[in-house]
């Protein structure tokens, strides 16, 4: 093949396959033996099940071994298992991070809440006083908590949905091509958040001023 001319189908800027400086070519199979001069080479990949022991990688070694031929084996299920191991450590971590967030925007809608209706004590003292039942008390507070939980959604996604975009795109479509989905699930995970945060944060208001007796707020005048 000294001197043959070959036709450039395409040229890749960076592959995920290989990090190294060296250039890698895509070719046919009698592209790759007619310049290489290589007529056996194959690749054969064994995927092992979860339960194989080392007694069973020994015997494919054996395998090869007992061919006499120039043949590489490659054991990576330990390269494996590291990958794993980072992959579900990163996970927890994130998930984790997560977690924290929600407790703190829960207890935050929670604060919120609570802070507003104490502050707004003599006014429902008054409203009761006027004849308002505790379940028109009751609507007014969920209005105001839900208020605050769409808002937080609202402003949420503003600014997250963009930076999920941007990160999906510098970190998977820039290596696999692949463009990111619409996040459904996280949604959905964080409109019941939502749900559950507006439910909580009305509750101990609402019980804190049905209990409390329309006297005692009109003498604190």
């Amino acid at each position: 093949m000294d001197g043959a001319k070959l036709t450039v189908s395409g040229v890749l800027n960076d592959s995920p396959f290989d990090t190294s400086d060296s250039p890698t070519i895509i070719c046919t199979e009698e592209t790759f033996q007619k310049l290489t001069k290589e007529q056996t080479y194959k690749v054969i990949d064994i995927q092992l099940m979860k339960k194989a022991s080392d007694a069973d990688v020994a015997g494919l070694r054996s395998l090869v071994d007992a061919q006499g031929r120039d043949i590489q084996f490659s054991d990576r299920r330990e390269s494996k298992e590291m990958v794993n191991s980072t992959y579900w450590a990163f996970t927890l971590f994130v998930y984790a991070f997560l977690a924290v967030i929600a407790l703190i925007t829960i207890l935050n809608i929670v604060n919120s809440i609570s802070l507003s209706v104490s502050a707004r004590k003599k006014q429902y003292g008054f409203m009761r006083a006027a004849g308002m039942e505790g379940g028109q008390i009751l609507r007014m507070i969920t209005a105001e908590a839900a208020t605050y939980g769409v808002i937080g959604l609202i402003v949420g996604c503003a600014a997250g949905l963009p930076l999920y975009r941007y990160l999906y795109r510098l970190m998977i479509t820039h290596y696999f091509g692949i463009e990111p989905p619409i996040p459904w699930i996280p949604l959905f995970i964080c409109f019941g958040i939502t749900v559950v945060s507006v439910c909580v944060a009305v509750r101990t208001p609402v019980k804190r001023i049905n209990r409390m007796a329309i006297t005692e707020t009109i003498n604190e005048l």
